[in-house]
């Protein structure tokens, strides 16, 4: 994600578009997202 971040940055101070990276780090945020809420749900499952 940070890889991401960074070249969306670059992009912006060399003015370029940065439409698609920023759709791919929402992407990547949303299945962080997604991965996180099902850590935390089986994690859940593990208490007595």
């Amino acid at each position: 994600m940070a890889a991401c971040e960074a070249r969306i940055v670059e992009l912006k101070r060399s003015k370029q578009d940065t439409t698609e990276a920023e759709a791919e780090l929402d992407a990547m945020r949303k299945d962080q997202r997604i991965l996180e809420q099902d850590r935390q749900r089986l994690l859940g499952h593990l208490q007595p």
